[in-house]
């Protein structure tokens, strides 16, 4: 797990960090396995990388049954 984070000190340093920042995923792309963390997954994301395979399947189905109005959303909506 990697997790990121920048603190400007100047304005000009605020416009650095989303670059440094995807640069240092891009140093660990090599070893990206697909999967993500869901709490430190700020930027929106597909949920299926945060779940084994048949739970995520399960949490979709457990969606279509229970809010197939769509009422209950989180930051990483799984869809029904």
């Amino acid at each position: 797990m990697m997790f990121g984070a920048g603190i400007p000190a100047t304005p000009e340093l605020a416009a650095a960090i989303p670059g440094s920042l995807e640069a240092m995923d891009g140093s660990l792309a090599p070893w990206d396995i697909g999967a993500a963390y869901l709490n430190f997954t700020e930027e929106p994301d597909d949920p299926a990388r945060f779940y084994f395979a048949e739970a995520y399947a399960r949490l979709r189905r457990v969606k279509a049954e229970t809010d197939p109005e769509g009422v209950f959303r989180g930051n990483h909506e799984i869809a029904a």
